[in-house]
């Protein structure tokens, strides 16, 4: 499944036209290209998605940045990965153990400031290889681009309704079985390479 054939779906579920690519001069077009990749990333920040979660160590910043704050003594400021949507949690280099909060942190923008000298994050990114997506998370997508999309191609508060209760409820169900998928835990210490994609 491609960008476009979700966006396709969520045009079928409205009764809309269908697109070849986001670069068509139509409403539909126009609809799939402004506003994709946000409902995308939407939907990817506010789960806990197996297939969008990395592991990363942390680049200290070595300079200030516009709109940083000064670091207070016992804070080191880092920068979050280009891609993060949302930090999971840190944890101290040498990692030990992913699953626990064991550093204190505060994230203003993309910088994050923690109180360990080294850390690593596990966080959420920005997933776009849309191969990678859970099956219920594609339907729940495709059920909220229809959603988002639903007032300026029907003009219907009903069906806008309808279908986010709908997008909702698949979002739940994805999010029920992504919490039930296995895992095999990195080895101890062990972190993404730099260039992941």
């Amino acid at each position: 499944m491609s960008e476009v054939a979700i966006c396709n779906r969520a045009l079928l579920l409205l009764g809309a036209s269908p697109i070849t690519s986001f670069n068509e001069n139509t409403n539909e077009g126009r609809l799939c290209r402004d506003h994709y990749d946000d409902i995308r990333d939407a939907l990817l920040e506010a789960r806990e998605w197996r297939f969008a979660t990395d592991r990363r160590q942390l680049i200290p910043v070595t300079q200030t940045l516009a709109g940083m704050r000064p670091t207070l003594p016992s804070e080191v400021a880092f920068q979050a990965p280009h891609d993060c949507l949302r930090i999971l949690n840190l944890a101290r280099v040498p990692v030990s153990v992913w699953d626990a909060d064991d550093v204190e942190y505060v994230q203003e923008g993309k910088i994050i400031y923690a109180k360990a000298p080294q850390v690593a994050a596990r966080y959420i990114f920005r997933q776009e290889a849309v191969g990678m997506f859970s099956p219920l998370f594609t339907e729940a997508l495709i059920t909220r681009v229809a959603a988002e999309f639903a007032m300026a191609l029907t003009g219907s508060q009903g069906k806008m309704k309808e279908l986010y209760e709908l997008a909702q409820n698949k979002l739940n169900v994805a999010d029920i079985a992504n919490s039930k998928v296995g895992h095999e835990p990195r080895p101890e210490g062990t972190l993404a390479p730099a260039g992941r994609r």
